[in-house]
């Protein structure tokens, strides 16, 4: 009698991530006022982050998220000893510098039931990791370091797991899939600091530079600046992460697909804080309001399917 044939057991780990989720980790990174926190809400489309300096009025969290670690302090580096992140200002500290303050917090993000009409309902375990700081020092070298012990030290856990005997069934990945760097919109291409920081991060996790605040320029402005950190990217060979498709494995869909992203390269974003009546996020403006939803004004959209649809797996 032949013994019964067992399941692969890639099979039974496929099963059981289904069952508790998709890890996925992504990293916010860039000098200070760039619109991480801003984008940090727009991109959950919640007002779960507060900002330093002008608190929101609310607190509001989408149907489809529920908060499962709040967000804490994991790392910091400053020459005081001290983590700046949300610190009051004090006039009798003002001459010591902020360092580096890295938090994470998580998140579970779910489908309407609409959305699981027929489809497993399948929820994304989402862990966001921000950094505050960056260019507040006049030596910002403690911030590169930091940032990339941190990101090495997830490594370090994830390989002291996996050589355990017996390993701990409730253990999370806490690697990085993608870091976004925040461009600051000077319109003259990259910084050193841009450049160093790309560069350092990029060996440990997928990196995708954006450009913050688009509506500072006019069309021909932003085409003229996407190009001049193109230029750079190539010029200092910075590896970030491209859009790449195989003619001879993809289909025509995913390499026109590829292409268009591509050619968006870096995204270029516009977030807000405030809503309309319907409850969809704008800028207004002497001359009228826009939605930042808007693809003709703002690649936030895109970006939004590019890092929960499209590549997800690919980042991972």
């Amino acid at each position: 009698m032949d013994s019964p044939s067992l399941a692969p057991p890639n099979l039974f780990r496929r099963k059981k991530e289904n069952k508790r989720g998709i890890t996925y980790t992504m990293l916010l990174c860039g000098p200070s006022g760039t619109g991480k926190t801003t984008f940090a809400n727009n991109l959950l489309e919640s007002n779960l982050f507060p900002h330093k300096y002008n608190q929101l009025d609310s607190y509001e969290v989408s149907p489809k998220i529920r908060v499962t670690s709040p967000t804490k302090v994991v790392s910091f580096n400053s020459k005081n000893g001290i983590p700046s992140y949300m610190s009051g200002f004090d006039p009798s500290r003002a001459e010591l510098e902020p360092g580096i303050t890295i938090t994470s917090t998580s998140v579970e993000i779910g489908r309407d039931s609409k959305d699981t009409a027929g489809e497993e309902d399948e929820s994304i375990l989402f862990n966001l990791i921000n950094t505050h700081g960056i260019g507040e020092n006049l030596d910002d070298s403690l911030c590169f370091d930091e940032i990339t012990l941190y990101l090495e030290q997830q490594f370090d856990v994830v390989l002291a797991e996996e050589t355990r005997i017996r390993r701990n069934p409730r253990f999370e990945d806490t690697r990085v899939h993608i870091a976004l760097y925040f461009i600051e919109p000077t319109g003259h291409g990259l910084r050193e600091i841009d450049v160093e920081m790309m560069k350092k991060i990029s060996r440990y996790t997928n990196v995708l530079p954006i450009i913050s605040k688009a509506d500072s320029f006019t069309k021909d402005e932003l085409a003229n600046f996407r190009k001049s950190i193109n230029d750079d990217i190539q010029r200092f060979h910075v590896p970030v992460f491209t859009f790449e498709a195989d003619p001879n494995d993809d289909d025509i869909e995913t390499i026109e697909e590829n292409q268009l992203l591509s050619n968006l390269q870096p995204f270029a974003i516009v977030c807000s804080d405030l809503k309309d009546d319907n409850g969809n996020y704008v800028r207004t403006y002497p001359w009228g309001t826009l939605s930042i939803s808007d693809s003709k004004i703002s690649d936030l959209h895109i970006l939004k399917n590019v890092l929960f649809g499209s590549h997800l797996q690919e980042f991972k």
